[in-house]
């Protein structure tokens, strides 16, 4: 197998299955109203590491996201072992866990576009 696809296919299978076991058995961390989403994923090219970047729609107090967080990552060895039972592959990566904050930088760009029209609407 192409080692390309071979990385995008465990890419895609880690995010699957922490997505799955966020949403199982952390689900009760997270605010009621609070979505929760894997943004992305980066593995790295030797597969001794991975990078989950999480976003958190409704949520804008930044002590509860970073708590967040720090648990899921105070979490890593609970979440390998359930991984190792879920994807076949010689060694889970390290997970490293990170606050994505794309949503926040979008929502602050369309405020600012909004406001332009509104000045260019006024005039």
């Amino acid at each position: 197998m192409n080692n390309k696809i071979k990385h995008n296919k465990i890419t895609k299978e880690i995010k699957k299955n922490i997505t799955l076991i966020i949403l199982k058995k952390f689900h009760h961390i997270f605010n009621n109203n609070t979505i929760i989403g894997i943004s992305y994923v980066k593995l790295s090219k030797d597969y001794s590491k991975i990078n989950i970047y999480i976003n958190f729609i409704n949520q804008k107090n930044i002590n509860i996201i970073k708590n967040n967080i720090y648990i899921l990552q105070k979490s890593e060895n609970y979440i390998k072992n359930i991984l190792k039972n879920k994807i076949y592959i010689k060694h889970i990566p390290k997970i490293n866990f990170k606050y994505d904050n794309f949503y926040k930088y979008e929502n602050h760009i369309s405020n600012l576009i909004n406001k332009a029209n509104k000045k260019t609407k006024n005039r």
